[in-house]
């Protein structure tokens, strides 16, 4: 699997793009499937050079039809447009939806820009720090409603605790962006708790005495009790753990071994299953969520 990333997991399911085609991965049962990669409906204009700059992918579960998808974003640059596609598992083809209608962001901290799943739906940052989502149900686009104070100024990143949608924020003025000085930024992590109901966005604050520690990070986990927040560092094997408790953050490398790796983007979640990557339905045993409300240190 050289030259492949990683761009969702879903039920020990793990997607990855490998180029020409994507692949789905079970490694808990050593099984892999194969899928090519469909026909882009118009030629992108030096697509070979800059890959990742043009396709983006989603994974994830439709618990209405018991299915497996995949969504790839091509995103056509000049002129402005986006051609989704999604891969069902069960019907095993491609099917194209209707062109996406919001901008990307491209600049967002992850080498993939892979949409982010929660509650089955992906989302992406777009245009104005908006979060689009797609519905792996109805395969219908929609805005999900952010926190009113997230402007323009702020420099979004998506992920996603425990299955819920959250937002991590950084406040960027425009006089803090042109100073090099180094001063304690605070960061801010909004989680999501009732999907779609925008007042129930729920905001932690994490003091950062370090700008460049912190920079370019999303979370990926918690622990246990709830009283550390596990955050991964874009492009490195480095991991960042800050504690509620003390406000404090340590920088850990769980991979020693990886270090100078560049082929590493970025980590997710896998649970242990028994779910096979099989075409036309029959995929082993359906694994429901059972995710319970987190209690954050207030």
């Amino acid at each position: 699997m050289q030259s492949s990333y990683l761009v969702g997991s879903c039920n020990g399911l793990l997607c990855l793009d490998a180029y020409y085609s994507i692949i789905l991965w079970n490694p808990w049962i050593r099984k892999i499937l194969t899928i090519p990669n469909p026909v882009v409906q118009h030629k992108l204009s030096g697509y070979r050079r800059s890959y990742r700059r043009y396709f983006f992918y989603g994974f994830g579960y439709d618990d209405a039809t018991d299915d497996y998808k995949v969504v790839r974003l091509a995103d056509h640059q000049s002129p402005a447009w986006c051609e989704v596609k999604v891969y069902s598992l069960k019907k095993n083809c491609w099917k194209r939806l209707p062109n996406f209608p919001y901008r990307r962001i491209l600049g967002t901290f992850s080498i993939t820009c892979a949409g982010i799943l929660s509650n089955c739906a992906l989302h992406w940052l777009v245009e104005g720090n908006n979060v689009a989502a797609i519905d792996l149900r109805t395969e219908e686009y929609r805005l999900v409603p952010k926190p009113e104070v997230l402007g323009k100024n702020y420099s979004l990143t998506l992920g996603v605790l425990d299955g819920g949608l959250c937002i991590l924020s950084k406040f960027c003025p425009l006089e803090y962006q042109r100073s090099t000085q180094l001063r304690q930024l605070e960061l801010q992590l909004w989680v999501m708790k009732d999907y779609g109901i925008k007042d129930s966005w729920t905001k932690l604050s994490i003091q950062v005495p370090n700008i460049d520690q912190f920079d370019n990070v999303y979370p990926i986990g918690h622990s246990k009790g709830n009283t550390e927040l596990v955050l991964q560092k874009d492009g490195v094997v480095n991991f960042l753990w800050y504690n509620f408790e003390n406000l404090k953050s340590v920088e850990k490398t769980i991979f020693p071994a990886a270090k100078g790796n560049s082929s590493i983007s970025e980590g997710y979640n896998c649970v242990c299953s028994l779910v096979q990557p099989i075409c036309g339905g029959k995929k082993g045993i359906k694994r429901k969520s059972k995710r319970k409300s987190i209690k954050w240190p207030q």
